[in-house]
């Protein structure tokens, strides 16, 4: 919170501030670069075509977990590539086992509308890697 608002919120009598936090947002560290991983290449060439030329740090960690079979929780500010992180894994296995009945991909969001813009995200992925389109 700025602080004049919580100037304001101090001058209104039957309101107590307990405390307050606020933390910078930083931006995250790079990792390796999209060449360099054990990827198949129509992946790494779908990640450069959305301009992705490096991975954060914390997309590859979660992304060499979840390779590792491991519960992954991602917490990254908007637009910072939560999508790249589960989605690459899940795109690599379906990559590497094209007929598999085992790859699947459930991806839940909160509202239709962020559905709707990861759906493009998804299927520019799909598309340039396999020909094929994700479905809601």
């Amino acid at each position: 919170m700025s602080e004049p608002f919580i100037e304001k919120l101090k001058a209104i009598k039957h309101l107590k501030i307990v405390d307050t936090y606020s933390e910078k947002p930083s931006q995250p560290k790079f990792g390796p670069e999209v060449e360099k991983l054990d990827l198949p290449q129509p992946l790494c060439q779908a990640l450069k075509s959305r301009g992705i030329k490096r991975l954060f740090e914390y997309q590859h960690a979660a992304i060499e977990n979840i390779f590792q079979g491991k519960n992954v929780v991602i917490s990254a500010g908007t637009g910072l590539g939560k999508t790249e992180a589960f989605i690459v894994p899940i795109l690599a296995d379906i990559f590497a086992n094209p007929f598999s009945p085992r790859t699947l991909g459930l991806i839940i969001y909160p509202t239709k509308a962020l559905a709707r813009d990861q759906l493009e995200r998804i299927n520019s992925y799909m598309s340039f890697a396999f020909g094929a389109r994700a479905m809601v």
